[in-house]
């Protein structure tokens, strides 16, 4: 592969004296765009930086100004190669040896190009999104009585989308249990946890990679949260009946027990979205029968499941597993 170009993203900030010139300013390898037509939850501000001649950096934040934070991810950069700065209309392009970034002063939307001006990665509409964010109490993780500032407490939760065709493939993102290589419209939540250990870093076929500047808990792929099955799918039971699956538990002595199911979510602490999780306290492992021996047990779900848009057809689903005998 020739020169990989590689573009950081992420929410950091750089303090300096800086001088406006038309629609953006230039300040050392910084250069800052304001976004003209602001929509909700959009960018205010987008901030490129020349990290060298194969690497261009983008800061952006819905607020008026970029926060200021010292990021855990990135060091503080010395090099200071040669870029030049265009603008034309609304669009201003920053220029590298081997990478190029255009940014539409209107929407801040952002497009790279390679050093002969072939199109690398274009963001797509409603590409930046931000939204408000407090993290909740239960989630400070503090044990030493250090009271954390509610100042800290409070932040941004982003999303990022570009265009991408058909024939791309994405790889990276660390070690993961999938047992996936290509991670082209395939989904992954990144955290570390046992031998999961996450790397917000995908390199393209395309000649270029993305590392974005998150070490928080974040998902590449669909990013909408995870839903009981009652709440992505109209469910039905074996026999047609709708609102709920038909589970089916067998002990190891034969014992037989049939139930509605309404979601198949049973480790602890089970979202308040499901019926039974409701009547259960929250607690996942309490959704269980409690009037069989599950030991050995061969479970089974059946039903029809149909999405919740029209135009789909229903689908079968028959789940079985044997919990094993410890």
């Amino acid at each position: 592969m020739k020169n990989l170009r590689t573009f950081l993203t992420g929410l950091l900030s750089l303090t300096a004296t800086m001088l406006w010139a038309a629609d953006y300013q230039v300040d050392g390898q910084f250069v800052t765009i304001p976004v003209k037509q602001v929509k909700a939850d959009g960018a205010q501000v987008v901030r490129l930086q020349v990290v060298n001649d194969n690497i261009i950096r983008v800061q952006a934040t819905s607020k008026a100004q970029l926060p200021e934070k010292q990021s855990l991810m990135i060091v503080k950069q010395t090099q200071k190669p040669k870029f030049t700065v265009k603008e034309d209309g609304d669009v201003v392009s920053v220029k590298a040896a081997n990478v190029e970034a255009r940014v539409d002063g209107n929407t801040g939307h952002i497009t790279f190009f390679d050093a002969n001006g072939k199109q690398l990665l274009k963001e797509a509409k409603d590409g930046k999104q931000f939204w408000d964010f407090t993290v909740p109490e239960r989630e400070l993780g503090m044990k030493t009585g250090y009271t954390v500032p509610e100042e800290q407490k409070h932040g941004l939760s982003w999303q990022m989308k570009f265009d991408s065709p058909d024939d791309e493939a994405f790889y990276g993102l660390g070690q993961h249990q999938s047992e996936e290589f290509n991670m082209k419209g395939k989904n992954e939540d990144l955290f570390q946890y046992n031998t999961k250990v996450s790397i917000p870093f995908v390199l393209s076929n395309k000649n270029y990679g993305i590392l974005w500047d998150s070490y928080s808990y974040c998902r590449f792929g669909n990013p909408h949260d995870y839903l009981q099955l009652n709440r992505a799918f109209k469910l039905y039971d074996k026999n047609g009946k709708s609102g709920h699956l038909t589970g089916t538990y067998i002990d190891a002595q034969g014992k037989k027990l049939v139930r509605d199911e309404d979601s198949i979510y049973y480790e602890y602490g089970t979202p308040a979205k499901s019926e039974i999780a409701l009547k259960t306290d929250n607690g996942g492992i309490k959704n269980f029968p409690k009037d069989i021996n599950l030991m050995g047990a061969n479970v089974t779900y059946e039903g029809f499941i149909e999405p919740m848009a029209n135009n789909y057809q229903l689908s079968i689903i028959n789940l079985s597993f044997i919990i094993p005998a410890m």
